[in-house]
């Protein structure tokens, strides 16, 4: 299923328009046009230019290229900036370039800028949770360097474009305007500082990265389809722009899939592309490892950024490495058709005492390795460490499943209507191993993988029974795809109420003969208008 949504320009967007048509325009970027001379014409008339490349408030703070193209998108909103594509793509490389996060100030908050749904995560103080997290995510602070001064000032920037923000907040149950002007600056610069070793490291590289051209091995998993292998052609064009084609199988039905697209590289390693996978158009979101030869992070479906798929990549003539082993578990006292994913796997396998090894294939071009495996029935349930050449990688050996959880625990789906679809929720069963501890949800368990699982939806309460929220509020599919309904009013319902409802969510998997089965918890509420690129 794709989910259509329309978009306002710029800021408010549903997708980062701006960076994701950077490759686009990246060769129509004029070779004698200096980013601090393109800043002092476009941006100078509010920020003084301080000398030495320097201009007012832009030069004392460090953002993410999100981060920075949401900044320009304000002056866009706020002060009527008039700015071509081609200008702000080059003012926001530079700047994401000379003036962004290294990779140890992003890697907690990959989350949010992979766009990844219904995530939950603390603020790091009560405080900061009432401040900021009543209208944030923690990843809006997070994802941004300021020294106290200019904390301070944007606490000002608030209250001059938005004065009720106190009441809107419900802030007052303290001593609100005291703790923003007072203690939150030092708070946030303690925690945001502009200053870090991190970036200090880091600096060098974000202006001259690792040539990413060539092969690559790829694997992941998309909710709802399960996990996937491909390769990936990288090749080289402008200054840290790229094109890329690749190719993917679903291990679970074969399902194959092909895309090409363009890449635009920042601060050296933030990858942001844009890529037409069969009749859909995805953004990708990728972290690139410091040395050039890895790759993390998630796509996702353009205008609907809720459905997508993990996904990491090597270098196919890199260190042997594996991705992924298919399948993920196998019973103790058989014999099972054991396939290694990756790059650089040659012939040799070896799983440890006890467990015969025979036919080996592998690919040509290293990216697989295969062989019947055959455990004896004293196997010990666990992880067996399987080794192909120089690279390792975990098997689980198990005769039944611990148990399942449902992936996300919590989710929320928005109901659609007018030219506002709705906000769809993707549901996965994840099956687990206790560990050596044998006891459930301790660090040791061993996580299998998602399983092919049915699905179904209740009412949560006796409340959501009264209101018949599972036939008002939408349709579970057949792969864990929650759609809600149209929004309201809705005569049929009580008081002619829209179709929100608060629904249980249950996954049913076999495994061995034995049924593993687990509840998450679904809300599906009113639509939502506005989506940033860093909520």
């Amino acid at each position: 299923m794709v989910v259509k949504r329309s978009t306002r320009a710029g800021l408010l967007a549903s997708a980062f328009v701006g960076t994701w048509a950077f490759a686009a325009h990246a060769a129509d970027v004029p070779a004698f046009y200096e980013a601090t001379t393109l800043i002092r014409e476009t941006c100078g008339t509010c920020h003084t230019d301080e000398g030495d490349g320097k201009f007012s408030r832009i030069s004392h703070m460090r953002k993410t290229p999100e981060g920075w193209d949401m900044t320009i998108g304000r002056m866009i909103d706020w002060h009527g900036l008039k700015i071509s594509p081609t200008h702000r793509e080059r003012i926001v490389k530079h700047l994401a370039d000379t003036q962004g996060l290294a990779p140890a100030e992003t890697a907690a908050y990959r989350w949010s800028l992979e766009r990844r749904p219904n995530v939950v995560r603390p603020a790091a103080d009560e405080t900061e949770q009432a401040m900021c997290g009543r209208c944030h995510t923690l990843a809006r602070p997070a994802l941004q360097r300021r020294d106290a001064d200019q904390w301070l000032k944007l606490v000002h920037t608030h209250l001059g474009e938005f004065p009720t923000t106190e009441y809107q907040a419900q802030s007052r149950d303290r001593r609100w305007w005291e703790i923003a002007s007072q203690e939150m600056p030092q708070a946030l610069a303690s925690r945001y500082g502009l200053q870090s070793d991190a970036w200090d490291s880091w600096r060098d590289k974000a202006i001259n990265p690792a040539d990413l051209s060539g092969a690559w091995s790829l694997s992941g998993t998309r909710p709802g389809k399960g996990p996937y292998v491909g390769t990936m052609e990288v090749e080289r064009g402008a200054k840290d722009a790229y094109t890329t084609r690749w190719a993917i199988r679903y291990l679970r039905n074969g399902e194959t899939a092909e895309a090409s697209g363009d890449v635009r590289l920042f601060t050296g390693y933030e990858w942001r592309g844009t890529s037409r996978l069969g009749e859909s158009t995805v953004r990708e979101v990728y972290a690139v490892s410091e040395d050039g030869r890895s790759l993390t992070g998630r796509w996702f479906h353009a205008e609907a950024d809720e459905l997508g798929g993990s996904m990491t990549a090597v270098r196919a003539d890199g260190p042997a490495t594996v991705l992924h082993v298919e399948p993920a578990v196998i019973k103790p006292g058989t014999t099972t058709r054991v396939t290694l994913h990756g790059a650089g796997l040659g012939k040799g396998l070896a799983f440890g005492p006890g467990v015969n090894v025979a036919n080996v294939e592998h690919a040509p071009d290293g990216s697989w390795v295969a062989a019947d495996v055959t455990t004896s029935v004293d196997t010990p349930a666990g992880a067996l460490a399987v080794k192909a050449g120089k690279a390792e990688a975990v098997l689980a050996v198990a005769a039944d499943i611990d148990r399942a959880t449902v992936e996300p625990p919590f989710a929320i789906a928005r109901l659609g209507g007018g030219s506002t679809p709705p906000v769809v929720a993707q549901f996965e069963l994840v099956g687990w191993l206790n560990g050596p501890d044998g006891k459930p949800e301790t660090d040791d368990d061993i996580r299998v993988g998602s399983l092919p699982a049915t699905w179904s939806v209740d009412n949560f309460d006796d409340v959501a029974k009264e209101m018949k929220d599972t036939h008002f509020a939408g349709r579970m599919q057949h792969n864990g795809l929650f759609v809600p309904a149209a929004t309201g009013p809705n005569p049929q319902r009580p008081f002619s109420g829209n179709n929100a409802g608060n629904l249980s969510v249950t996954g049913t998997a076999e495994f061995n003969g034995k049924p593993v089965e687990a509840q998450g918890h679904l809300i599906v509420t009113v639509q939502k208008w506005i989506k940033r690129a860093i909520e």
